[in-house]
């Protein structure tokens, strides 16, 4: 299982080109001057690749989830078709189709090393509304149908919390590395964050993003956008931006002079994402794909 850490292209919706070209020009302009390769998704219709793309697991081998999300039950104009999207990869890339019905914003993948043992192991994060999304499906055979998607990795189900329409796990870890990961809790009702935290800690050593205070769009700074080379923070135009930049900075010590931070507060205020949804990220040094999309110089 590939993590973000582990990626060195990135890829847009076209659409999120065309009308926020201003912050598509500085994300852009960031992933350039590291040489990270990027581009744009043509035929989608609303701005979240992450959420319909396929996730990638390894040499050229991909998982692609049913894109079915109820909160765009009656929104069909943003539902994007992927069958489009993905037409030139299925001639080339290994595609598994899942019968489940998943967004790839509630699929973060992190590592953790067992005692003794040299290699890191792969660890799901899921909020439990994968059962709701699936509930004609048996809650065993969904178990089931998710360990051979993943190969047997583990998973760990956060408890939903059902004011967030999507629940999705992007907005709530991000995977640092080495057996931690950063959390913004405050976001969520005590008793959901204090059960969400005991889950973690079972695997991970949970570190809390600490803000001076806390805004309905703070959980936003947990949803950045990684890659091999560089990590781009949300900014959201308040005084916490730089609060939450240092935080990540201290955490991400291998990457300095490699962190910044692009204001995608109209985005976020309007449509309720950030740059880990707006993006989809993979690996082309092991799955060739640089063909698959216009690139930007």
């Amino acid at each position: 299982m590939i993590t973000e850490q582990h990626k060195d292209t990135v890829y847009f919706s076209n659409l999120f080109a065309r009308h926020y070209p201003e912050i598509y020009g500085d994300l852009s302009d960031i992933l350039s001057r590291h040489h990270v390769a990027h581009g744009t998704l043509m035929h989608t219709k609303d701005y979240w690749c992450r959420d319909y793309m396929p996730i990638q697991w390894g040499y050229k081998t991909y998982i692609q989830f049913r894109y079915e999300p109820d909160y765009l039950a009656d929104k069909p104009q943003y539902k994007t078709n992927i069958n489009p999207v993905l037409k030139a990869m299925r001639e080339r890339m290994n595609i598994t189709q899942s019968p489940l019905i998943i967004d790839g914003g509630n699929v973060v993948v992190c590592e953790v090393k067992e005692p003794y043992m040299k290699d890191w192991r792969p660890i799901i994060i899921m909020t439990e509304k994968v059962f709701q999304e699936n509930s004609l499906i048996d809650r065993k055979e969904v178990l089931a149908i998710l360990k051979e998607n993943f190969y047997g990795a583990e998973i760990v189900f956060l408890p939903w919390d059902k004011s967030d329409v999507c629940g999705h796990t992007d907005g709530i870890i991000h995977n640092v590395g080495d057996g931690k990961v950063l959390v913004n809790l405050n976001a969520y009702p005590l008793k959901i964050a204090r059960e969400m935290r005991r889950r973690l800690s079972k695997f991970f050593v949970v570190v809390d993003l600490k803000l001076s205070e806390y805004h309905h769009n703070s959980w936003a700074y947990i949803n950045m956008l990684q890659t091999r080379d560089v990590i781009i923070v949300p900014g959201l135009g308040l005084p916490t931006d730089r609060e939450a930049l240092e935080q990540i900075k201290e955490l991400h010590l291998s990457y300095e002079g490699r962190i910044y931070q692009v204001n995608i507060a109209p985005i976020v205020e309007k449509w309720g994402g950030a740059l880990n949804c707006l993006s989809w990220t993979m690996s082309k040094y092991i799955s060739g794909l640089e063909w698959l999309l216009e690139f930007d110089e």
